[in-house]
């Protein structure tokens, strides 16, 4: 029916219809086929839809805290580094300022242990208390930030001359804003697979780097990102391929993530200088977010 409206045709009396007329006929046909097509579209879409959330929370959350070792050794490697290199830069070690964005409401990266490397560092570099900060938009519970507290200060030597201790907070709020904290207020930031479900990533390196100590501070960084256009390998291009037509579902099943963006250089071009370290890598179990990229990116403005 459609392809006959749209095309001349010949009319009764010898001439022909206007090109792209519809008769009441032919737009009921139209109407009652698209009806007869919404009847088996809507619920299709539907399976796919939650054929794809059931694969990516299958993938992604693994086991409930539990993220698989290709991706947790690079954490906590770059938070290690993180701090490290920032309390080498740090005159007064008295207090090591930390800002966890996208802590979640689980708390992930504390109750995992991911911290702990990098606490133990920080003792064995003088570093006498240490206050983390976390934020995000959802406030994880007061039994779980508990939970996460006891988790950082488990193993460390807080007794005698030699105490240390970590106190965590959490803080409601997006990174897109402007935060109730003074410029260079924070040693480090650390920011794990969150950048991704922001709505202005430029916005928000801008206020990382506001935040960040000008003379040293650090940003360790762990997020998944768009696979590079020129890598030229089938599974490669496979991967980018499903980015780019799995990108508008996933931002609705995942919370506005978003596969298909180069987060990396994002943040490369906000902060003004190139990594201290970073590397770009492939964990296969946790498709679709399985491109990944990590770093360190240091501020040297005096």
């Amino acid at each position: 029916p459609w392809r006959s409206a749209c095309l001349s045709s010949p009319s009764p009396g010898g001439g022909s219809t206007r090109r792209g007329s519809i008769s009441d006929g032919d737009a009921n046909a139209v109407l009652s086929t698209t009806r007869r097509d919404l009847l088996w579209q809507i619920p299709v879409a539907g399976v796919a839809s939650y054929t794809f959330g059931q694969l990516f929370y299958d993938s992604f959350s693994v086991q409930g805290l539990q993220y698989p070792e290709a991706h947790e050794k690079r954490v906590k490697t770059v938070i290690s580094d993180s701090f490290s290199l920032s309390a080498m830069s740090k005159e007064s070690k008295e207090t090591f300022r930390v800002l966890e964005i996208g802590i979640g409401q689980d708390c992930r990266l504390s109750r995992r242990g991911l911290y702990a490397p990098a606490l133990h560092q920080l003792q064995d570099q003088g570093v006498g208390h240490v206050d983390v900060i976390g934020m995000d938009l959802i406030k994880p519970s007061k039994a779980v930030v508990e939970e996460a507290q006891k988790k950082l200060n488990d193993g460390l030597d807080s007794t005698g001359a030699s105490s240390f201790a970590v106190d965590l907070e959490c803080l409601q709020q997006s990174i897109t804003q402007e935060t109730p904290f003074l410029s260079g207020y924070f040693d480090s930031i650390i920011c794990c697979f969150t950048l991704c479900s922001v709505d202005d990533p430029d916005r928000a390196v801008e206020e990382i780097k506001r935040l960040l100590r000008p003379s040293g501070g650090t940003l360790g960084f762990v997020e998944h990102v768009a696979v590079d256009a020129d890598i030229d390998k089938p599974y490669y291009r496979l991967l980018g391929w499903e980015q780019q037509k799995l990108d508008r579902l996933q931002q609705l099943v995942a919370d506005n993530c978003h596969l298909h963006r180069d987060t990396d250089k994002t943040i490369t071009r906000i902060m003004g200088v190139e990594p201290v370290k970073q590397e770009r890598f492939l964990v296969d179990n946790m498709w679709p977010v399985s491109m990944q990229s990590c770093g360190v990116i240091q501020r040297r403005d005096v």
